[in-house]
């Protein structure tokens, strides 16, 4: 029987993770990982958020096909409108634009 990377090919794709420093949050992400995507930890505390997005990147070795890191921590409040906003541009520019343009 394949492995989940086999099944759940993740590789070149970007995965969000909100919550992402909690117990749920982290298996989840360490989940999305090993699938082969790239990782968003969105935490509302900053040290939570870095310390997730550390164990991740010792986790899974090596980088994307660009050269940039697989595992970023971001702290932000989602619930406001300039939370999800500063996330999002926080993500992109760390995984070199990954969101389609809106324009």
């Amino acid at each position: 029987m394949p492995g989940l990377p086999a099944l759940f090919d993740l590789s070149g794709r970007v995965a969000v993770v909100t919550g992402g420093g909690g117990a749920l949050g982290t298996v989840v992400a360490g989940a999305l990982a090993e699938a082969g995507a790239s990782v968003a930890v969105v935490d509302l505390s900053e040290t939570t958020a870095a310390k997730a997005a550390a164990s991740l990147a010792e986790a899974i070795p090596g980088q994307d096909e660009a050269g940039a890191t697989r595992a970023i921590g971001v702290s932000a409040d989602l619930s406001t409108e300039e939370g999800v906003e500063g996330a999002l541009a926080a993500i992109d520019q760390a995984f070199v634009h990954s969101f389609p343009s809106s324009e």
